[in-house]
């Protein structure tokens, strides 16, 4: 993280003013527990891009880390609207919903998020999870496939998986899926 975060200043420094550089590097400060260059580059941030998408994903953030859900939906909210593009964003309003129990709501924006950005497969877990809940079992399954294949690693995509498997009576794959 420190060789990111001096990077990532470095850029700034040397006159690569760009918001999604604020963004990373305040992720850096954030994992590095390293308070007093957090709020010195959130200030710098906000000082120079008080209207970037960037920044309103940043300020869901934090909002989100605090559990106040109503206020990050508003920020991510608005990050969409200045570029509805914005990867992770929609994942970010789909979790908030899936955690409250919109289950159409987290369907849409894990939809949203996976036409935005297909590489990440969190957003294909919890699609695929949602739909579960939904009673859309068989739906579900490619998505928590492609979970699993996204990142092999994840235990809680090979269980969801293994767990559809068998709602759908298909112990054999979910016998192999345990396996892996």
């Amino acid at each position: 993280y420190r060789a990111a975060q001096q990077a990532f200043s470095q850029a700034l420094a040397m006159g690569y003013p760009d918001p999604y550089v604020f963004y990373v590097l305040i992720e850096q400060d954030h994992a590095m527990g390293d308070k007093q260059a957090g709020m010195r580059d959130f200030q710098a941030f906000n000082e120079r891009f008080p209207d970037s998408p960037w920044f309103h994903l940043l300020l869901g953030d934090a909002y989100s880390a605090k559990n106040d859900d109503a206020q990050a939906a508003e920020e991510y909210r608005l990050a969409l609207k200045l570029r509805p593009d914005l990867p992770i964003t929609h994942y970010q309003l789909g979790f908030i919903a899936f955690k409250h129990g919109d289950y159409p709501g987290a369907e849409q924006q894990f939809r949203q998020e996976i036409a935005v950005n297909p590489t990440f497969g969190n957003a294909d877990l919890y699609l695929g999870t949602t739909l579960r809940r939904m009673g859309k079992v068989a739906e579900s399954i490619p998505f928590l496939q492609q979970a699993v294949a996204r990142d092999p690693t994840d235990p809680l995509a090979y269980n969801a998986l293994a767990t559809a498997q068998m709602d759908t009576n298909q112990l054999p794959a979910a016998e192999q899926t345990l396996r892996e």
